[in-house]
């Protein structure tokens, strides 16, 4: 929608927003053409599990449960819990890949330098992939 003068615009709740976390869990089981026991062997939880989750809707679900599920359906979890991004595709483990190429990309090659340090330490013993020419930033 847009602004009006000063009223900022507002956004209504996608289809999918607007949904229980087990309405969307019914709703990907048939898109997928799979059923409760088939996904809850997927999932390594029961199919009583499984239905009470579609069952309560709205009701919690352990993080452990939501991500056996989402990786059961091919889903990704951020939208199995809120309804929001895409039901299918990449993983969130991509966004994350992607927002750090992005990052990398906004510093200067002294800050990369530093960054490609860090993330090797936190890596811990992967070995350092040989140079191509003169350290930069120095």
């Amino acid at each position: 929608m847009k602004s009006r003068g000063s009223v900022p615009a507002t956004t209504r709740p996608t289809f999918f927003e607007q949904m229980t976390v087990g309405e969307r869990v019914q709703r990907l089981l048939v898109l997928r053409q799979m059923t409760q026991a088939e996904v809850a062997d997927r999932a390594g939880i029961t199919q009583s599990a499984v239905s009470n989750i579609i069952r309560r809707g709205a009701g919690k679900v352990r993080a452990e449960t939501l991500l056996a599920l989402a990786d059961a359906l091919s889903s990704r979890p951020r939208f199995l819990l809120t309804g929001t991004g895409v039901p299918f595709g990449r993983s969130d483990r991509d966004d994350q890949l992607e927002e750090l190429c992005y990052l990398y990309a906004l510093v200067g090659p002294a800050e990369r330098d530093s960054l490609v340090v860090f993330a090797r330490a936190l890596a811990g013993s992967v070995p350092q992939k040989p140079s191509r020419g003169p350290l930069r930033g120095r």
